[in-house]
């Protein structure tokens, strides 16, 4: 697939062309190859996310069913207290 991108910056243009000249392999090789890392990175990032979301439901979920059943266990002893 083929993307086109205009109006980048000339500085960055030219930091480009250098970089890729360093490494022997031509801008658009270079810019591929960063596009492609950034995408692994980006895919990487959104997965924890939602392991971290999830992770956070599930201690809220423990968070409350300890608290429920401390309350639970509070009345209880309440209603024997009284009997």
């Amino acid at each position: 697939m083929d993307i086109i991108v205009r109006n980048i910056n000339t500085m960055a243009m030219r930091e480009i062309d250098e970089i890729a000249k360093e490494k022997k392999i031509s801008p658009q090789e270079f810019l591929k190859g960063r596009l492609e890392k950034s995408l692994a990175t980006e895919k990487r990032n959104m997965t924890r996310g939602k392991e971290k979301r999830k992770n956070n439901m599930n201690s809220r979920n423990f968070l409350h069913v300890t608290m429920e059943h401390n309350l639970q266990k509070k009345r209880n002893a309440t209603q024997e207290m009284k009997q």
